[in-house]
């Protein structure tokens, strides 16, 4: 019911959009020429060929030839972020399951302060940051600018990595803290198991790793520890 009703939305919005972009044909002396306008803009956007993009001084492109470059850029920078935030989040949120709560603590808080943080604000502050670094030392950590058909990957993926990351980063933890809490965990640990060995690791993360083998390497675990 929920996507019938999106549809009619989304419908209902370029009726509207198509309307109204033909409104300064009201004002023609032609009374049929807001009529004739409509016609004319739909037939054109139903004709994907006649997709253009002009930029004036008879300078026209094809809006998907236009299009096309700035959007596998944006996508390839949005996809590696995603990427890019997961994997720390996990790696991080694993190591810290291994650390003292001390020194886990301080990380959540900067966690919270960095999600607070709009990206725009750090992103300038990252800039600043480099322009800093490149004056005191002459290195050049990342560029963040191009010119032409240069492109920048690094920057533009950590600075959108950053929430994903601390997303992920507290949702995996919390997970895995929950999950030391657990009655199979607690007897294994009883029968001497630590924490840093391997049948440890199996016992104490499988909702993380592997969620189908809870019962079988719990069973080898028990079973190595008792011999």
């Amino acid at each position: 019911m929920r996507a019938v009703s999106f549809v009619g939305y989304l419908f209902v919005g370029l009726v509207g959009l198509v309307m109204i972009s033909c409104v300064p044909s009201l004002f023609m002396p032609d009374s049929s020429g807001y009529f004739r306008a409509v016609a004319v803009l739909v037939e054109q956007i139903l004709d994907p060929s006649r997709w253009v993009y002009d930029q004036g001084y008879g300078r026209v492109y094809p809006l998907f030839d236009y299009l096309a470059p700035a959007m596998s850029y944006s996508m390839a920078i949005l996809f590696g972020a995603l990427l890019t935030g997961f994997i720390g989040g996990l790696l991080f949120a694993v190591v810290s399951c291994l650390l003292p709560n001390k020194v886990v603590f301080p990380f959540k808080r900067l966690g919270y302060l960095l999600e607070s943080i709009p990206d725009v604000i750090l992103a300038f502050g990252i800039q600043l940051f480099v322009v800093f670094f490149y004056k005191q030392f002459g290195f050049l950590l990342f560029r963040f600018s191009s010119v032409g058909q240069e492109e920048i990957y690094v920057l533009p993926i950590l600075i959108l990595a950053i929430l994903p990351f601390v997303t992920f980063y507290r949702i995996v933890l919390s997970t895995l803290e929950e999950e030391q809490q657990k009655d199979y965990v607690l007897l294994a640990k009883s029968k001497g198991i630590g924490g840093y060995s391997i049948p440890s690791c199996l016992t104490e993360y499988p909702a993380i790793c592997f969620p189908a083998y809870k019962s079988h390497y719990l069973g080898y675990a028990l079973s190595t520890a008792s011999d």
